[in-house]
Formats: structure tokens, C-alpha cells, sequence
């Protein structure tokens, strides 16, 4: 129960995407500079917005950090990702445990194969699964008005980086996330790094490297069925939250 907590977690604070002082951060804030006219930022969102509006799909290789105060040890995680307008995405990793996560725009699963478990959150009924995916294709699609409702964004920019620190406006919200930090390439428009901060001290670092864009997303890639002795670990959790939510 542990683990599987942890996994939804950490998997969608990770995209609540993914993904404000990361290491990273420390060194490119020597030069990076506030943006504090909102004409300027204005600006700056109307041009990531232009260079990614001709953006279909997005392969990459993933790499992601996670120090969570629960662990004796930080996570260093390797994989691929494929995101494909308006809703879908694959992401495979292979260390330090086998998952694959596809979002087909009904549902989320996240599957371990060696365990044979798996977690099924349906968008109809999970509002948090929802949520997580709608943030995430604000921040790769340039949908940056939704951002703006729901957290305080602070633009940071060079030459070659443009950086937006989110802090949510929700106290509800503001219970488990501190920050989210994300920087985009200013050249193409593409985020290349997400960092998250939880008020307890949970990092979680993510970078995108090796960007393909518009490649053609072979059939199938976003249908995931799983073998019939897989354990679907959050339907107990799932029927006891909404036990608990009842009333609310």
C-alpha cells in the first residue's frame, strides 16, 4: 500500500507533470533575469506558443530524480517518452524498476510488469488523473492560460532558456506542492526540465533530452492491455476514497 501511494505520488506530482531550486536552477539563475513587465511576459508566452503550435507529437528520452524523504536513497530513473495531441502518452522505464504509464484520454495506467501490478485511474471518476494530464499538455501545448489560473507564475529568462516558477494559488493545492519549476528551450519551445517541491521536502527532477518532434507514432502505441493476472492495486483505495469523499 505503501509503494502504491508513493507511485501515485510521485508519478503525478512528477507531471503536476511533471515535474523551485533545483540543482540545475542554482547555476542558470546566475544569469537568468526576472521578467517583470507583463507586456514582456505577455510576449514571451505569445512566442512559445507560435513555435509550438505546429508541434503534433513529442518523442524523448526521459530522465527523472526523485528525492523523497521517505527513501534511504534517491531515484535516478531512465526511460522514453512519447506525448501525441491532444491526450495521450507513453512512458517506459527500465531502472531502477520496469513501468510503462499510457494515458489514452479515457484513462491512465501505470504497469509493472515485473510485479504484475498495475493502477487504473479513469479521468471520469479521478479528478486528480485529470487534472494532472490537462496541466501537462498546458505546459507542452502552450495552453498557458490555465496556468495562470491556478498558480502565481514568475518568468525568468536568457538568451537561450525561458524558465516559469509556478506557485499554486489553491491552499488546498498549496498543502502538498511548494513549487514547480519549468524551463523551456527558447529556441524551439519545448519544456526541457521540470522541477517540483513538495512542503515536506519531496524533489522531483525531470529532463527531456534527445526531442524529436512530429515523428510518426506507430498504431497501437497508446492501447496498453494488461494480462489477465495483473493485480490492479488502487481499486480498494480508489472505492475507499470514495467512501470517504462521500459527503463532501
Amino acid at each position: 500500500m505503501l509503494r502504491q501511494k508513493l507511485n501515485k505520488f510521485s508519478f503525478f506530482l512528477a507531471l503536476f507533470l511533471l515535474f523551485v531550486i533545483p540543482p540545475s536552477l542554482c547555476w542558470a539563475s546566475n544569469n537568468l533575469k526576472g521578467v517583470e513587465d507583463p507586456y514582456e511576459q505577455k510576449r514571451i508566452v505569445e512566442t512559445l506558443k507560435k513555435l509550438q503550435s505546429g508541434i503534433s507529437s513529442v518523442v524523448a528520452t526521459i530522465y527523472q530524480e526523485k528525492h523523497l524523504q521517505v527513501l534511504k536513497k534517491d531515484l535516478q530513473i531512465r526511460g522514453s517518452i512519447i506525448l501525441q495531441k491532444p491526450n495521450r502518452l507513453r512512458m517506459e522505464t527500465a531502472a531502477p524498476e520496469q513501468s510503462i504509464t499510457v494515458v489514452n484520454g479515457k484513462t491512465m495506467t501505470v504497469y509493472h510488469p515485473v510485479e504484475k501490478e498495475a493502477e487504473v485511474y479513469d479521468f471520469t471518476e479521478d479528478i486528480m488523473a485529470k487534472n494532472t494530464m490537462q496541466f501537462f499538455n498546458s505546459i507542452v501545448w502552450g495552453s498557458f492560460k490555465r496556468l495562470k489560473e491556478r498558480f502565481k507564475v514568475t518568468v525568468l529568462r536568457d538568451n537561450n532558456l525561458i524558465v516559469f516558477e509556478l506557485s499554486p494559488l489553491s491552499s488546498i493545492i498549496a498543502r502538498y506542492l511548494s513549487s514547480i519549476s519549468i524551463e523551456y528551450n527558447a529556441e524551439t519551445g519545448l519544456p526541457e526540465e521540470f522541477t517540483l517541491i513538495t512542503p515536506g521536502g519531496n524533489k522531483i527532477l525531470t529532463r527531456l533530452s534527445d526531442i524529436k518532434i512530429n515523428t510518426t507514432i506507430k498504431p497501437g502505441t497508446f492501447d496498453l492491455i494488461l494480462p489477465t493476472d495483473v493485480w490492479i492495486t488502487n481499486r480498494i483505495e480508489d472505492d475507499e476514497d470514495r467512501k470517504n469523499n462521500c459527503c463532501y
